[in-house]
């Protein structure tokens, strides 16, 4: 009599031997024909796909970009600068004559996929899947009675698929020359896989980037050559060219379809995959992005300062401070003051944190973390040291407006009052105009940081600079006495606030972040630049360079039409000199 043991026994090897020999069909089955493809046919929804995993270097090899499909190209237009686009129309969802483009293929950025690609170790690389449709030269003509019925519709799909199981859910899909498939969804995807290969076959293992006509260009800093990456070279590249990236693979016309129903789909996915899926925000790619050091130095600085995490100063859910905003900072903000103050670190660390040159993730770095990590927060020290920001921290808000208080403009206009009457009928008294209080403000301040407090972790650095601490302290002076202007004491005082009423003549930011005619902040990094200039030269000692120059710069800036503001608020003739201002505003004074 068989026990129950030699019964499972028995089992389990039929198992095994059944598993072994469904192996061998499989292997088998593809070796007869390689074009052949494993793959899962899923039912979702209205529509039937394919979901399979191909090899880089396969798709470089059958994938075309959706682009080139003649159902996107039957109209084009051309940009302001000659380039042209394929006009797809989704007559359900576009109304007044909308145009809706398939974007042309960046191919600049080919040497940036492909470079990231090569770095997939360091930089946890991964590509998400691609979406093709799958076409034959039979359904693309409309006329052709061997694919279309009397009545125009489609006798079969555009995919050929041979089923392996009864319910057919697992089988191969035919992927040989007489099918054509589009990437729908990846086309960039599948401009780095090309790039790969085309690497493969230069004969000095380099790629050179492409103009946005996919013509190379003999640009130095922009090539990838293998022999960079200090790895056996080849034997990684062909690894990474046989990795597989997952593909769903779409019927260009299902079974059923006329030919003008087909088109109307694909265009429709299309839509659906570029124009109605939600994409990321700032602020959530800034909180999950390790792989870019200044990211990781603004989720640091906000966890371990105290000052930054407080509610009343820090915002992890906006990408921008409004003007009714509750806080200063954002994750966003303290990512590029991070990069202001750091840049230069990071990109002559000696651990190679970033490569500048193609703009790569970063290298993992730890020793040196925290040692600029203290350098980045002495700027937000000396920020929190000041007294109008432990003013609007100790008093309390009503309704966001205490922080409207300093962040509402104050106006210069002979009618004023004190009082600026909000939209919503609230009153703001008082109204400071803190320079702090803007995104613009903080990066000039983050700039003047790096100029004179950067160098001092490095003894070869520090000629000419400043330690946080003397940083901090300068700042604070020049809060109480940096500008001869204080419009809440008396309109004629002497009594000076440096970094509130920006609106004002008088004040050294009026022009240079605030533009008098708007009464709106200038957001260009040229203004941020030389406000933070400005504030380097004020608050720093030693010699400054170019001088000269900032003088011109500040008197091109507070210039309405043929006069210029002084510090005073007056106005004065402009004496031109032929590009050059004879009698440019003098530099204010330092601290």
């Amino acid at each position: 009599m068989t026990s129950p043991l030699d019964v499972a026994k028995t089992t389990l090897e039929q198992k095994k031997q059944f598993a072994e020999s469904l192996r061998i069909l499989l292997e088998e089955a593809k070796n007869i024909n390689m074009d052949k493809m494993l793959v899962t046919k899923v039912d979702n929804l209205k529509y039937t796909s394919y979901v399979g995993a191909v090899s880089f270097k396969q798709f470089a090899s059958i994938g075309k970009f959706a682009h080139t499909l003649s159902w996107f190209t039957d109209k084009r237009i051309k940009n302001k600068l000659g380039e042209e686009f394929a006009v797809i129309r989704d007559d359900g969802d576009i109304k007044n004559e909308d145009l809706i483009t398939q974007r042309p293929i960046k191919y600049p950025r080919q040497v940036n996929m492909v470079d990231y690609l090569l770095r997939y170790e360091e930089n946890d690389a991964k590509f998400p899947p691609i979406t093709a449709v799958v076409l034959d030269s039979e359904a693309m003509d409309r006329e052709n009675k061997k694919f279309y019925n009397a009545d125009g519709k489609a006798t079969r799909h555009t995919i050929s698929f041979t089923p392996l199981d009864a319910k057919g859910d697992i089988g191969f899909l035919d992927l040989s020359d007489d099918f054509v498939v589009y990437a729908l969804d990846g086309q960039h995807r599948l401009l780095a896989f090309r790039g790969l290969v085309d690497l493969w076959d230069s004969p000095d293992k380099k790629l050179k980037s492409k103009n946005n006509e996919g013509v190379p260009v003999a640009r130095e800093d922009k090539i990838v050559d293998l022999d960079d990456y200090g790895f056996d070279n080849e034997l990684i590249l062909q690894n990474i060219l046989n990795q597989k990236v997952v593909v769903e693979f779409i019927p260009g016309v299902f079974k059923g379809e006329t030919f003008e129903q087909s088109i109307q789909r694909v265009r429709s996915h299309f839509i659906d995959y570029n124009d109605k899926s939600e994409k990321l925000k700032k602020q959530d790619i800034s909180a999950i992005d390790d792989r870019d050091p200044f990211n990781v130095f603004a989720k640091a600085a906000n966890t371990s300062s105290n000052f930054l995490s407080k509610k009343e100063i820090f915002s992890s859910v906006k990408s921008q401070p409004s003007k009714g905003s509750t806080f200063l900072i954002t994750l966003v903000n303290l990512r590029k003051l991070a990069s202001i103050v750091l840049i230069d670190k990071v990109n002559n660390s000696k651990n190679n944190w970033y490569d500048n040159k193609l703009k790569a993730k970063p290298k993992v770095f730890k020793e040196e973390k925290d040692k600029y990590m203290t350098l980045f927060l002495g700027l937000f020290d000396a920020v929190s040291n000041l007294n109008d920001i432990k003013s609007y921290l100790e008093t309390p808000k009503v309704a966001g407006t205490k922080a409207l208080n300093f962040r509402s403009l104050s106006y210069h206009r002979k009618e004023w009052t004190g009082t600026i009457k909000e939209e919503d009928g609230s009153i703001v008294e008082n109204n400071k105009g803190h320079v702090l209080f803007t995104t613009v403000g903080m990066e000039a301040l983050a700039y003047a940081y790096k100029n004179l407090a950067v160098g001092t972790l490095d003894d070869e650095e520090n000629s000419g600079k400043l330690t946080k601490e003397e940083f901090a302290k300068r700042l604070k002076k020049f809060e109480t006495s940096g500008a001869n202007f204080n419009f809440e004491n008396d309109k004629n005082s002497e009594v000076s606030v440096g970094l509130r009423h920006i609106s004002l003549p008088q004040s050294i930011f009026y022009g240079v972040l605030l533009n008098p005619s708007t009464e709106r902040m200038e957001v260009k990094d040229n203004h941020t630049k030389l406000a933070g200039d400005l504030l380097t030269y004020i608050l720093g000692d030693g010699d400054f360079e170019n001088k000269e120059k900032l003088q011109q710069e500040l008197t091109l800036k507070r210039t309405v039409r043929d006069f210029y503001f002084d510090w005073d608020g007056k106005t004065v003739k402009i004496e031109e000199d032929g590009e050059k201002i004879r009698n440019p505003i003098k530099l204010p004074p330092r601290i």
